[in-house]
């Protein structure tokens, strides 16, 4: 029988050092993962091993002996994922008591990461009907989310983790219909989503968080048949999605939050077609996303936001054939993404923006199959994904961006061909600094690993030596100090798993204050000035 175990393996590679832990939960078999989520200075996480009767809410702080399941409350539609999000150091997620709850089925919950601390906090639809809960998102000090009270339909709701601060935004769709907003996404101090209502349709949305606050965008289709209103994404101050103004098809807009300020940013295929933008990823001041012209079949474009400024990066998969590139990660100074050339497979790909700088990364699996990556997430200095060697063996592969600084990482244990059968790696976690996923490295089956990451010192470019980055750690605003002076500067505070939250262009020199938002913990701090870049690490108090 397999025990309990927490195992630590060394593996120096590329200039690099790694540390593999395994947490083993499960003495009979595989364990699956759902949510992980950071609160209080703890980790939970949901997972299910059914074999042993332990699925349910898992917390730890990062050592075995306070590795454990604190609670078994259920989730109507999974067993093993609560849409957990943290709040003012309080978990909250959505859950019953046991299944199909005769008193109040699947509602608002929190916890405090123990049994009696973990409690209903509204049932917002009473009875045993559940409230349908999605998509939590934080905006300021409150969790916003789509929620049914059985009389409204499903609306906008918020939560400031309180029962008195409970409760529906606006009912924007009147009627037991809804709204059903989706696609929440913030930029700066607004919460943007896509919602329908009887007279506009499905269109994009915007709210301050009060009721009088929470308003349409613009009817960008005039009339009840909407524009759609997909793949929202922030891009600096403004707000990029991709939608259809019935003349010019499905196409990449770009909106400051008014109606005036909402406009076309390429007609990309042109006319009545649709270009369908989609995996729309913000690099360097740049929007990259997928799109098809009806002429080069799927391909990747790039756009500064105007129309002269958006182009073909290159037909990576010539004439009408499809590259259908996917996965877009921006990581330092390129985005790596997921595409085939009609020669190689799908494989992983990068590119400046440029035809000439677009390149195919590594050939994984040689031959027309592919290797398919997937899961591409940046963790500290370097970038991760999953892809297949074979036509069974599914690895983990870590990338300094370069085809020689790539290849599989495993623990020096591991014995499984195909670690990452079952495991869906961006479902994974950064806390204390260290990256938790799940995996299959040995024959005890799939468990969670954490991943220590520590990159050895870069020399960095004259530009920044001198360079000052205070108070650090600090909150909503810090300043960067160049020692010497820049045409311009880029700067982005980024999580360690490379999502932008904040970016910001400056010209000339002295302080340069930076605002941004989030939790309290490690973040990245990218500067760009006269064709370099480096990257330094900032703490949030």
């Amino acid at each position: 029988m397999k025990q309990l175990i927490f195992l630590l393996f060394l593996l120096p590679l590329g200039g690099f050092s790694q540390s593999f832990t395994e947490f083993a939960l499960n003495p009979n078999g595989d364990v699956s993962f759902g949510d992980f989520v950071e609160a209080n200075g703890k980790l939970y996480f949901s997972a299910a091993t059914l074999s042993n009767n332990k699925t349910g809410l898992w917390v730890t702080d990062g050592t075995l002996n306070q590795t454990m399941l604190f609670s078994q409350v259920f989730h109507g539609g999974n067993l093993f994922q609560y849409d957990m999000a943290t709040l003012n150091g309080k978990l909250i997620f959505h859950a019953e008591p046991t299944p199909n709850d005769p008193v109040n089925g699947t509602e608002l919950w929190t916890s405090d990461g123990t049994t009696a601390g973990t409690q209903l906090l509204v049932d917002i639809n009473p009875g045993p009907e559940p409230s349908l809960i999605s998509a939590m998102i934080q905006l300021g000090d409150e969790l916003f989310f789509s929620a049914d009270d059985g009389t409204h339909g499903e609306e906008l709701w918020k939560t400031d983790g309180t029962v008195a601060g409970t409760m529906m935004v606006k009912d924007i769709q009147p009627g037991e219909n809804g709204s059903l907003p989706t696609n929440f996404t913030v930029v700066g101090s607004t919460l943007y989503f896509r919602a329908i209502d009887e007279v506009n349709g499905f269109e994009i949305w915007k709210t301050d968080g009060t009721s009088a606050g929470t308003e349409l965008v613009i009817d960008l289709n005039p009339g009840n048949f909407g524009s759609g209103g997909v793949n929202l994404t922030a891009f600096g101050t403004q707000l990029l999605f991709a939608g259809s103004d019935g003349t010019t098809g499905q196409e990449l807009w770009i909106t400051d939050g008014t109606a005036a300020g909402t406009v076309q940013v390429a007609d990309v295929n042109p006319g009545g077609g649709n270009s369908f933008p989609s995996d729309i990823t913000v690099n360097q001041g740049q929007i990259y996303f997928s799109a098809n012209d009806g002429v080069n079949g799927v391909e990747l474009w790039v756009s500064d936001g105007t129309a002269t400024g958006t182009q073909l990066v290159k037909d990576l998969n010539p004439g009408a054939a499809h590259a259908y590139p996917a996965e877009l990660l921006a990581f330092h100074d390129k985005v790596y993404f997921a595409a085939t050339d009609g020669i190689n497979g799908y494989e992983i790909w990068m590119t400046d923006g440029t035809e000439a700088g677009t390149t195919l990364l590594l050939d994984v699996f040689t031959g027309a199959d592919g290797s398919n990556p997937s899961d591409l997430l940046q963790y500290g200095t370097n970038l991760y994904f999953t892809a297949s060697t074979n036509a069974s063996d599914r690895q983990l592969y870590q990338s300094d961006g370069s085809p020689a600084g790539t290849q599989i990482i495993a623990p020096a244990s591991a014995t499984n061909s195909n670690p990452m059968i079952g495991s869906v790696f961006s479902l994974s976690a950064l806390y204390q600094g260290d990256l938790y996923f799940s995996a299959s490295f040995t024959a005890e089956g799939r468990e969670l690993w954490r991943l220590s990451d520590s990159g050895t010192a870069i020399e960095e470019a004259a530009i920044f030596q001198g360079m000052k980055i205070f108070p650090n750690p600090g909150a909503d605003l810090i300043y960067v100090e160049m020692a010497a002076s820049a045409t311009q500067v880029e700067i982005e505070v980024l999580t360690l798993l490379g999502q932008v939250l904040s970016q910001q262009s400056h010209v000339g020199g002295g302080a340069i204050p930076v605002q941004w938002q989030g939790s309290p913990g490690l973040y990245l701090l990218r500067v760009q000035a006269d064709g370099e870049t480096t990257t330094r690490k900032i703490v949030r108090e």
